[in-house]
Parts: C-alpha cells; structure tokens; sequence
C-alpha cells in the first residue's frame, strides 16, 4: 500500500487524460441556460458563416471585430454534422445549443490538457496538476467554457499558448546556461495557440507582448557576456518566430483577409474604438456608470474566484516574502505579469465586463497552487508528516476541488465566491451577466395551462434568449425598461398578460422599474441565492399604474433591443 502511495501515477499521458476527462464531462452536463451574447450574436454570426463560407464571399466572414473566426467556425462544423450527418432532426433551440457548443466545449478541455505537458515541465506535476485543477473547476470559468462564445476560449487558447511560451524559454526555470535557451519550434507552437486566441478575441495579440517580457528575462543570466550578436538570436528572433507563426495561423484561418484586409482592419479600428467609448451598460457598486475606474476588475476577481485561489494567492504573497519563491522567481515574476499587465490593459477600457478577467484565471491559479504547496511543505516539515500522507493529502484536496464544482455545474454563471457573501451581495455590485437565468421563464410557462400557453403574451426583457423558453405564445419586447418615461410604453402593458424582469434590468435601467414598485411577483426564480427572473401579473401592473385597457394596437415600429457584446 505504501509502495503503492508513494508511487502515485505520474505519466504525463495518464495526467493528461484525467485532466481532459476531469474538464469535459461537467461541460457535458447539458444546461438549458442560454447567454444573450450567445443567442443575439454568435448563432447567427455562426449561419452566416457558413452562408459566406459557401457562397465564396470571404470577405463577408469579416462580422465583428473580436473577431470570434474559431467561435464560428466550431459552430459551423457543429452545426453543418449534425444536419447532414446525423438526420437534420428539428430540436428545440436549448437542445439544439447542446449541438452547436459541443466542438467548443472540446476544445476548451483539449486545449487545457494540452497546456498541461508544457507546464509540467515548467512548473513540475505537483505545481501544474494542482494549477490546472484550481482553473478549470471555476465555476464561472466554466460557464463561458460550455457557450458558442468567444471568451472561455480565448481563455483555453491563451492558456496554452502562455504555457508553451514558457516552456520555450530554458533558462527562465531551469539553471542551465548553455548555448540553446530557447525551443525555437516550440516558440513557434506557442504563435500558432496565441493565432487562434487572436482569431477569437483580438486582445489575445496581448500574447506579443509576453513573448516580448520572456526573451528579456530569459536573456538576463547572459547579462555580462551578451553580445549584439546573441540579443538579436536570443532575444529578437524568438519574437519573430512567435510573431510570423501568429500573422501566419491568423491569415491561413480567416478567409476575410484572403480577399478584404481592409475591412478587417476596419473593424479592428472599430473595435479599439468601441471599448474605450464610455459604454452605456457598465454597472458597478450599485448603479450604472460609463466607466467603472481601475477598481473595477480586482472588485470583480474577488467576487467570481473561489476562496481557495483567492487564499492561495495571500499564501503565495507570504512565500514570496519569505523568499520561497527566490530561485524560481524570474519565472514567477512572468506568470505575475502575464495577470497584472493584463488586468491593467482592460481597466484602461471603458467598457468593462467581469468575464473579461477570465484570461488572468489560470495564471492566478497557478500562483495560488505554489502558495498552497508551500504552505502544505511548511506543515508537513514541522509536524513530519511522511510522503506517503503528503500523496493522500494532495489526492483528496484534488477530488474535493473537482466536487464542489459540481455544486455549480450547468449554472455556474450564477457563482459568487463566499469570501464575497455569496449571491446575497453581488447585484449590488456586479452586472448579473447578460440574460442567464432567463430558463425561468421556460419553468413558469411549463406550468400555465395548455389552452393559455401559446395565448399568452409575454413581455419580456432579453427577447432573443426569452423568447427560446415560450415558442409558441406571442412575446413583446420590454420596450419599457430600455426606456426612462413609463408614458413611451404603455401600449406595450397595455398588452401584456406576463411583465417578465431581469436582474441586469434594475441595474443598468433603474429609474424604469417604477411601474413595478410595491408590486408582488407571481413568479421568482433565484439561481444560488441571485434572483434572475420575476413575473408579475399583467392586470396587477396596470391597475397600479393606472392604465386602461383599450382597443390600441401595438406600435408597428418595435425597435430591436440593443445587447451588450
């Protein structure tokens, strides 16, 4: 038995499939959750895809400026298998997302076992095992790793590119100065990874600038005997590998720049443009601002990282102080970095989601692990703790981490950590996502009679995803809560049998929740102590307010709603 502790598996190849095993199957876990982002945007960003793809019109490929090329391209082959491969069967929209987000999902789970090898090698199993398992049961990590979105995989894809980065560079972990410090095919992989994230949001080009940061601490034990001669080898070559293999895999993979650069690059502009424009649904500390300042993200870390990373992290400070971390601290100071550069480029949008943090979630995660095995060698050396229990530990710690994020699973949107208070805080003082939790209309309409369901109109905020849960009856935009003056919508509540609300809706619009004041809903879903969904009765609303049903109409012209991208 103790032979067989002490010898516990530590084949990278078996790792690697625990881990991609360990990632896949929560995400297999079918949610029928639906984001706004992924419904307004990328579904259809997805059919349009493959309308230009089959058309020949490249240059139509070119729809936004993140540019989200992967996110498509995996939904197209989703979506291009399942109707003429697998019988074209008509699914409901929530079951027929499950089809559209698998290749996604694969990816993701693929890209972080992937990430693994390198880091072991960086970092050494016990770092990079504990890591990678800290990263990839975070909940709200999780969520944006299960959607047709764009974010969870320029999380993957970044990750895996930082990894083989680090890998590259020899002597920013190991001791041995010799005349090869840097894997030049491996810089060159690690371009290829840092390609396919820039292809999916533009700011993975963020990658550019660590290679850069890599080179120069890589070359930093050659400081008294470098030459001109080895800086531009070792230094400037490496980022030019990794820079032509990126320009290359970003060229080859999206068929717009083979016939419109110009517009891709138009859109680029459009999109620096964009996120630095004071933006009109931030929310932040209890009320809607343009810009939420430089606070915003380490306010939003805190909330969305479970405690033991957030712990991990003080640890890993104490460490470090206590100089721990003195002979390894080049490649520490990298990964510390590769979080801090980062969190500081995007506080300089205006523009601020807490999803766009989730870049910086394994880099914290590996930081946390080291913190935490450096407070499990300090007890076991006082206390004399044989390796044996060390092994047993360390598994148990593993499979407690995998667990409770399984509390989470297919509703991890809805996670908040409870070092913040957990739900019982949070939208007061983060955006509650972008029209998750809107599932709840679809519990509500299940249980309205069957002669009332499709009779039944519905107004509702979020349509594109609302409208998913209730088919067949008539929805009606919420037109109100996009609006500051109850008068503008009357004839919309006027017609309405269901008033649905939001959570985001006090927060981005709260001078239009007036006609709801005092008034008790019929219907509440609450997700892990958060409130999403509320239903008031439609003749309950207008006798508060006062307004008479007529014979009026619907105004024709029914803008549709603008949503956050």
């Amino acid at each position: 038995m103790n032979t067989f502790l002490r010898k516990l598996p530590q084949s990278t190849a078996v790792h690697f499939v625990l881990i991609f095993l360990a990632v896949m199957l929560p995400l297999l876990a079918t949610s029928d959750a639906m984001q706004t982002d992924e419904m307004n945007h990328w579904q259809f960003r997805t059919f349009y895809f493959i309308s230009a793809m089959s058309y020949g019109h490249f240059g139509d490929t070119a729809q936004t400026e993140h540019p989200g090329v992967t996110t498509v391209l995996l939904g197209s082959l989703a979506h291009l298998t399942w109707t003429h491969g697998l019988g074209n069967t008509p699914l409901p929209m929530p079951e027929y997302m499950h089809i559209l987000r698998l290749p996604v999902k694969i990816v993701n789970a693929l890209a972080i076992a992937l990430a693994y090898i390198p880091m072991r090698h960086v970092f050494g199993w016990r770092v990079a095992l504990l890591g990678i398992a800290f990263f990839a049961t975070e909940p709200f990590a999780r969520w944006y790793m299960r959607l047709l979105h764009i974010d969870g995989m320029t999380m993957t894809l970044m990750l895996l590119s930082f990894g083989l980065m680090l890998f590259a560079f020899r002597t920013l972990y190991t001791d041995e100065l010799d005349d090869r410090p840097v894997r030049w095919w491996i810089v060159g992989l690690s371009g290829v990874a840092a390609g396919m994230a820039a292809l999916t949001r533009f700011s993975a080009v963020y990658m550019f600038g660590m290679v850069g940061i890599c080179a120069l601490l890589n070359l930093w034990p050659y400081r008294r005997e470098l030459t001109l001669g080895r800086f531009v080898r070792w230094g400037g070559m490496p980022v030019a590998v990794f820079t032509g293999a990126l320009v290359i895999t970003w060229v080859a993979f999206y068929p717009a720049m083979w016939t419109a650069p110009q517009r891709v690059w138009e859109q680029t502009i459009h999109g620096v443009d964009n996120a630095t424009t004071p933006h009109p649904v931030n929310f932040f500390m209890g009320q809607p601002q343009q810009d939420p300042g430089a606070i915003f993200y380490p306010v939003a870390l805190y909330f969305r990282l479970t405690p033991w990373v957030f712990a991990g992290l003080m640890l890993a400070g104490v460490a470090a102080a206590r100089g721990a971390l003195r002979d390894r601290a080049r490649l520490w100071l990298t990964v510390l970095l590769f979080a801090v550069v980062y969190v500081l480029i995007i506080s300089l949008q205006a523009k601020k989601f807490d999803r766009y943090a989730l870049t910086v979630y394994p880099a914290l995660s590996l930081l946390a692990s080291v913190g935490w095995l450096w407070l499990a060698g300090q007890i076991g050396s006082r206390f004399n703790i044989r390796v044996v229990w060390g092994n047993v530990a360390y598994v148990v710690v593993l499979v407690g981490i995998v667990a409770h994020s399984l509390i989470f699973v297919t509703r991890e949107y809805a996670y908040v950590s409870p070092l913040a208070g957990g739900g019982r805080y949070a939208a007061a003082v983060l955006l509650m996502n972008s029209g998750e939790g809107m599932e709840g209309l679809l519990y509500f309409f299940e249980r309205l009679p069957e002669d009332e369901r499709c009779n039944a109109r519905f107004m509702i905020p979020y349509i594109k995803v609302g409208e998913q849960y209730i088919q067949c009856a008539e929805d009606i935009n919420i037109k109100y809560l996009r609006d500051t003056s109850l008068q503008k919508n009357i004839d919309y509540i006027v017609h309405a049998d269901y008033i649905v609300n939001h959570a985001t809706m006090p927060q981005i619009e709260p001078d239009t929740q007036a006609a709801l004041e005092g008034l008790t809903p019929i219907f509440t879903y609450t997700v892990h102590g958060i409130v999403y969904v509320e239903i008031y009765d439609g003749d309950t609303v207008r006798a508060a307010n006062q307004i008479t049903v007529t014979d009026s109409t619907l105004p024709d012209d029914i803008p549709a709603e603008s949503e956050s991208s």
